[in-house]
């Protein structure tokens, strides 16, 4: 179903529209990267990663390199604030898996992880600002 919707909204031309409409709101790289965050956290508190990595990456590729930023940034970026989301509720798959493996309820789990939560998110944005922290691995080669 998501690579069918990718495919659909490909076909429309719907990356374009997004170029557009993104930099008429957001007027630049800084303000993009950090709706960008705020937007991932939230896709990842309710989608699934594979269909979150199908439907999203396409649409949203060709706006961050509209911004001018690096596709390998890009994706750390992405994976980053997916798996943030994991750990939010409502859909946060994460927060079900261990308080099932671990027997506690979900609420114990879901406050037990809001500083590792906290630091990722301090993270994520860290890399958002300083993209050669995402960049200078694969520079070397």
């Amino acid at each position: 179903m998501a690579l069918g919707l990718t495919n659909f909204l490909i076909d429309a031309g719907i990356p374009d529209a997004a170029i557009e409409w993104v930099q008429s709101i957001l007027p630049n790289k800084l303000a993009f990267l950090v709706a960008l965050n705020i937007f991932l956290l939230l896709a990842g508190a309710l989608m699934e990663i594979y269909a979150a990595i199908i439907v999203l990456v396409p649409l949203l590729l060709p706006v961050a390199l509209s911004y001018g930023i690096d596709p390998v940034h890009f994706g750390v970026i992405f994976l980053a604030n997916i798996e943030m989301g994991f750990l939010c509720p409502p859909a946060g798959m994460n927060i079900y898996f261990a308080s099932a493996m671990f027997g506690k309820p979900i609420k114990y789990v879901a406050l037990s992880v809001l500083p590792a939560l906290a630091a990722m998110f301090c993270g994520a944005l860290i890399i958002s600002a300083l993209p050669f922290l995402a960049t200078w691995l694969p520079s070397l080669r």
